[in-house]
């Protein structure tokens, strides 16, 4: 029980950290996955959208990222997030509300909505993420505040 009040301690602490440079509680809607590997955000890590049947109800896409990325803290206010890794170098850790996980491949993550993560990519890792429900728009995501992380409160919309 100790142990995983200190994880999940040190998981805040962590996400506090990587969200410092992000300035407020921001709601971010990408209209539309792209269809062809495209620049995730400005960033030089790259995702491609993945068509699912309409009738699964879910949205998902591949990312890969580079090696010592780090994709900041955020939540999915309706959608669970479940993470694939799909090359056999891919590593990346991943801090939650619930705690710190280390994945490599093949290992996956699933996360309830409203809970807040943040990715560090250990080595150049390609990931198949799920987002069920499916969103609105082509994605959603409500990235948050360093001192709501900080102080362990989750972010609300803006």
């Amino acid at each position: 029980m100790v142990t995983s009040i200190i994880k999940k301690a040190q998981a805040k602490l962590k996400m506090a950290l990587m969200g410092a440079s992000r300035g407020g509680v921001k709601e971010v809607t990408i209209e539309a996955m792209p269809t062809e590997w495209e620049s995730f955000m400005g960033t030089a890590d790259k995702w491609v959208g993945i068509e699912m049947p309409i009738s699964e109800n879910s949205s998902a896409c591949l990312y890969r990222a580079q090696k010592g990325s780090i994709f900041p803290p955020h939540k999915h206010t309706y959608s669970r997030e479940h993470m694939t890794i799909m090359n056999k170098s891919g590593k990346m850790t991943v801090y939650s509300d619930n705690g710190i996980d280390k994945l490599s491949y093949p290992q996956s993550i699933a996360l309830d909505p409203n809970i807040v993560h943040a990715v560090e990519f250990e080595e150049e890792t390609i990931i198949m993420v799920v987002w069920h429900p499916m969103f609105q728009k082509g994605w959603e995501a409500v990235f948050t505040d360093k001192e709501e992380e900080k102080n362990g409160i989750r972010s609300t919309k803006v």
